[in-house]
């Protein structure tokens, strides 16, 4: 299937973000471009943090904004930067795990939308932004296995479903008050997927996810 291209939003929290591109390198030797999408951090270590991996991985590019946009606009930004048939979205506070690209590929179908993997906190526990709609039983299963959704902390992505499909939503619901910006866009893009025919898969590998960690728990982070 080719190179896999990733998107990782940024915001502050260089020593997370620092640990996380660590983990790349060392675990996705293979990956195509590489899309950092600094949403407006006011830190300037964060933006050297970022350039320093640049320098070290040339297929690397550092897009800032100069506003902050929040998760789901710094996603859509960064897709419109890669051009592989699969896209990984990672976010910046994750930290890899050897294999876990190769772990998420084997599920790669063409009727499948997106593809999820397992995340544990720093003390083994299963993170709660890995709730996936069965996350509790995601111990049960060693081969991939289909839910309703997956977080976007971790996605594969399939590129065809996404332009079907169409991008996560970046904006606040009138109606409902439900603020896309950031949180459940992820939700909200799945469903999508699945009333159009798509999969939503979940593969059995574990990353580990430092979740409210990284920054402080509010809307404006990343």
């Amino acid at each position: 299937m080719g190179h896999v291209d990733i998107v990782v939003p940024v915001y502050n929290a260089t020593s997370y973000v620092s640990r996380m591109l660590d983990t790349l390198a060392q675990h996705t030797p293979q990956a195509g471009r590489i899309v950092l999408v600094d949403d407006a951090s006011p830190d300037p270590t964060t933006t050297s943090c970022l350039l320093d991996f640049q320098a070290r991985r040339p297929n690397t590019l550092v897009l800032r904004h100069g506003i902050n946009t929040r998760f789901s606009r710094s996603v859509v930004d960064g897709f419109l930067l890669t051009h592989s048939s699969w896209v990984a979205v990672l976010n910046s506070d994750l930290e890899l795990t050897p294999g876990w690209l190769e772990a998420m590929t084997i599920a790669c179908a063409e009727d499948v939308a997106v593809i999820g993997c397992v995340q544990h906190n720093e003390v083994g526990g299963l993170c709660h932004s890995g709730f996936h709609g069965w996350a509790e039983m995601s111990g049960i299963h060693s081969e991939p296995w289909d839910v309703d959704w997956v977080t976007g902390a971790v996605w594969l992505v399939n590129r065809q479903a996404w332009q079907d499909i169409g991008p996560l939503r970046c904006d606040v619901d009138q109606e409902t008050g439900t603020d896309y910006r950031h949180f459940e866009s992820d939700r909200e893009w799945c469903s999508r997927a699945r009333r159009l025919g798509g999969r939503v898969v979940m593969v059995p590998h574990v990353v580990t996810h430092l979740w409210r960690r990284s920054t402080p728990p509010d809307w404006g982070h990343t």
